[in-house]
């Protein structure tokens, strides 16, 4: 197991409660501020800890979204978001924006170094297992969240890019169901005005593409009153 971790830190606060004791657990931890663009090495980064800016209770600072989103395009490696006093819409945000996971300052050096090792020990099986961590596979379509494309026996799928979105993040879900309100809040960053309809359209066009029959579809299904899921 890779044991390379790097923290961006904002304050500081990251590497004093976490980097010595990381270290002393056999961690090669590396530290950056600005410019850590320049740094990404994704082939000898075990694990990335990304510090947020400090503001106000419930408020997550554009800068933090972007940099996050900027650090998923560049690795495929486990990120972790560490936030004092994060809250639970912060969090869901982060999450969105490409991180594994998020802690707390409530989190204490073991509880982090159990968050870490498991992260790392996933991003271990499915590199062994020849499935990378943004390529899902179901059945005999495949998605691939590096190159935004989708297969379908080996055939590639033309889609636009709020349909590529929605099936992702369904199929990122898999066998969990959600609602036309929670699919366009996280797809189209928006409040769900006229969610139903429009999720609805988007939907018949996906399964036109990736189904063999749209009326009995095998891969996005419908859960009448509920919502939809990729089964």
């Amino acid at each position: 197991m890779d044991k390379r971790v790097m923290i961006i830190q904002k304050s500081g606060a990251v590497v004093q409660r976490f980097g010595l004791f990381l270290e002393s657990r056999g961690f090669d931890v590396v530290t950056c501020f600005k410019g850590w663009e320049q740094d990404v090495k994704p082939e000898t980064e075990a694990l990335w800890l990304y510090e947020l800016e400090k503001h106000g209770e419930g408020v997550t600072g554009i800068e933090d979204l972007i940099a996050v989103k900027k650090l998923r395009s560049a690795t495929d490696k486990p990120i972790i978001v560490y936030g004092s006093g994060m809250d639970e819409m912060t969090m869901i945000s982060m999450l969105n924006a490409g991180a594994d996971d998020c802690v707390t300052d409530a989190c204490g050096a073991m509880e982090l170094l159990a968050r870490v090792n498991s992260q790392i020990r996933r991003y271990d099986r499915l590199r062994g297992s020849g499935q990378s961590m943004r390529v899902l596979k179901i059945g005999e379509l495949e998605i691939d969240d590096i190159s935004k494309t989708v297969l379908v026996e080996g055939r590639s799928v033309n889609m636009t890019p709020m349909e590529y979105k929605i099936l992702y993040l369904l199929a990122k879900r898999r066998g969990k169901v959600l609602s036309t309100k929670q699919i366009y809040e996280q797809v189209w960053n928006m409040k769900p005005i006229g969610a139903d309809n429009t999720v609805a359209v988007h939907v018949r066009h996906i399964r036109e593409k990736i189904e063999q029959n749209p009326q009995n579809p095998r891969y996005l299904q419908v859960v009448w009153g509920q919502g939809y899921k990729v089964g």
